[in-house]
């Protein structure tokens, strides 16, 4: 019998969720079942997602009458046991506080239990190619950790609902939080919409063409709009670097003063601003790392969820410099990171920003998906792509070519290159107002 669980912790969210109105959908990371070890404090927490599935009330009195109609009172120990569950709990804590102490002991359950797979394994002499079936355990497990992989058609389609209802207020209410992440660029999130949970989004263009200014207003947007917990693993560029490029777009201070160190008083009451007053309430870190492996991409993102309970964004620049050291051919090893970023955006459900180096062949002419360089399976596994390049016609103007959107419409979109600002602008009529 494993000791990995807490009856107080379990009674206290219990207790909240039936002496506080609406708990359950405040929670940004809910509970599930699994993540009571006790089978009563099952039978409680199923038959209160139950109810609040169906627009119900699940107060103590309501659990009750609830049971009680079904002749299942006794299986979590009766009235008495109910009630003593809410006049017990003392003085709560934080919610989240207890829903991530109940996620942590499960998860902590799941690796005690594979763990005993694992040495059961070893033990057994007539099996062959024992690392490969244990490292199969060890995946499953954690597989299993980040999502849950099953879900009755009930759930999903209320699951659903709630996502049109997010998207509807969004378009509604462009103030208000995007579902997943965008660019804050008007015209190119009309085209492709919310980068969505579990979607991989593709941006590919020249050394210099705009791919990294693209991903950091994804990652400034998701911070500042949607305080959505970002990380941007820099695989090419320094960390201070991007936080230059970060300020420069935020506190409008001219790039080239800052490359040149040739900031004037103003530039630096921005820097300092930004430093001491926003730059601490953003949930942005950057992993400073070249050649970094998949595995390593998963840590980063577990510890970002450890600190904020969720994970709202992944940025990847780039692909081409990402490692799997099972593979020699740079092919290969695309091949396989392609894959896994994407498989990463399901396991977690955050959205995944991945930037793109192009073919050597692939400047000075409009772009197509052929043009990514290193293999064809990037474009089989986004969910959408962005091709950047400077418009021959019209110079200060950038196309974003959006030659794949599995979910929406592609077609090109101009945008307006301010890079002496890090950042893209809207294009504008000779008016004032939007094109």
């Amino acid at each position: 019998m494993t000791t990995l669980h807490s009856m107080e912790i379990e009674q206290a969210v219990l207790a909240t969720l039936l002496t506080v109105d609406n708990s359950l959908n405040t929670l940004e990371v809910k509970p599930s079942v699994e993540d009571f070890f006790a089978t009563r404090h099952q039978e409680i927490f199923s038959a209160i997602e139950s109810l609040n599935i169906k627009g119900s009330d699940y107060d103590a009195v309501v659990i009750k009458d609830h049971f009680e109609k079904e002749n299942r009172l006794h299986l979590i120990g009766g009235e008495d046991y109910l009630m003593d569950i809410v006049s017990s709990s003392g003085k709560p804590l934080s919610m989240k506080t207890y829903v991530q102490k109940l996620k942590k002991l499960t998860e902590c359950r799941k690796i005690e239990e594979a763990g005993k797979k694992v040495i059961e394994l070893a033990q057994n002499t007539l099996i062959d190619d024992l690392p490969n079936k244990a490292q199969e355990i060890i995946a499953g497990v954690e597989s299993v950790i980040v999502t849950d992989t099953r879900h009755t058609l009930e759930n999903s389609a209320i699951a659903a609902l709630e996502v049109i209802s997010q998207k509807e207020a969004h378009r509604k209410d462009k103030s208000g939080l995007a579902y997943g992440v965008n660019t804050g660029l008007r015209d190119l999130d009309a085209m492709i919409g919310d980068i969505e949970p579990s979607h991989m989004c593709v941006i590919a263009g020249a050394p210099g063409g705009g791919k990294t200014t693209m991903a950091q207003m994804i990652a400034i947007n998701a911070i500042k709009r949607n305080n959505a917990p970002t990380l941007f693993f820099s695989c090419e560029m320094a960390h201070y670097e991007v936080a230059n490029r970060l300020i420069s777009c935020l506190g409008r201070i001219p790039f080239e003063r800052i490359k040149k160190a040739e900031m004037e008083s103003d530039d630096y009451e921005s820097w300092i601003r930004l430093s001491a007053h926003e730059f601490p309430e953003y949930p942005l870190e950057i992993v400073d790392k070249t050649n970094i492996t998949i595995a390593e991409v998963r840590g980063e993102i577990k510890k970002t969820i450890a600190k904020h309970g969720r994970i709202g964004c992944v940025i990847v620049d780039y692909i081409q410099l990402m490692s799997d050291r099972r593979y020699t051919s740079q092919f290969d090893v695309i091949t396989a990171v392609s894959k896994d970023l994407k498989i990463i955006a399901k396991d977690f459900k955050v959205p995944v920003i991945a930037l793109s180096q192009l073919t050597k062949d692939a400047v000075g002419r409009e772009l197509t998906m052929s043009d990514l360089r290193g293999s064809g399976q990037i474009a089989q596994d986004a969910d959408q792509i962005v091709m950047l390049y400077p418009d021959s016609k019209d110079v200060g103007i950038v196309i974003a070519n959006v030659v794949k959107n599995r979910h929406g419409k592609s077609g090109k979109v101009r945008l307006v290159d301010r890079f002496d600002y890090c950042q893209f602008n809207n294009v504008q009529n000779n008016d004032g107002g939007a094109a």
